[in-house]
């Protein structure tokens, strides 16, 4: 994955068979925003620098140095940020905003995941801190009544779109439909930043 700048710079992001934080065994679609932000999801190679089935799967990212970092991986050495006893078991979609960092949807394993609330959503801001959004199994408050979320549709895949934005703007709002474990559903906004 090469970027190219205005001026026909070109800076190798990540490769195959190039130097990264890993060697990749498969590199997904890149998501670029108007920060000159970077980010994409990936597979890194089994048997390369402790890497397994397990945790071969991850969301990378640059800033506007190009330099590559690791979002999140699967099975990582770090807890989920929110989410106590639980490491990242795969990531199901992800977008990048602008003027923030990276946003995904990701599936949670350990001792603190169920089948009640082994989803959620994050985002990483413009600093690179990661912080939970919502979860299933989170408890929210519609129209005066308690429901309690099961299931999060984000990015959910719609024809004749697939080149369009969807699901975020650029005020850094993103939506999202919840259902609810009384099978009710809502459409639910959530700010990335400080609500205009």
């Amino acid at each position: 994955m090469w970027i190219v700048d205005g001026s026909s710079n070109s800076t190798m992001l990540a490769s195959t068979s190039g130097i990264a934080p890993g060697v990749f065994a498969s590199i997904g679609d890149p998501y670029f925003n108007n920060s000159d932000t970077v980010a994409f999801s990936g597979t890194l190679k089994i048997g390369v620098a402790g890497v397994t089935a397990a945790n071969a799967s991850g969301i990378w990212t640059t800033g506007s140095d190009y330099v590559l970092r690791l979002v999140a991986q699967a099975s990582g050495t770090t807890q989920v940020p929110g989410c106590p006893g639980t490491k990242f078991l795969s990531f199901t979609q992800m977008a990048l905003p602008d003027g923030s960092g990276v946003v995904f949807l990701a599936n949670l394993t350990g001792s603190g995941a169920t089948a009640a609330n082994n989803l959620g959503l994050w985002a990483v801001d413009a600093s690179g801190q990661m912080s939970l959004l919502i979860r299933k199994g989170d408890g929210l408050v519609v129209n005066g009544a308690g429901k309690t979320v099961s299931s999060l549709d984000f990015l959910g895949s719609t024809p004749e779109v697939s080149a369009q934005s969807r699901s975020f703007n650029g005020q850094g709002n993103l939506m999202l439909r919840v259902t609810f474990t009384d099978s009710t559903q809502a459409i639910y906004e959530l700010w990335l930043s400080s609500p205009k």
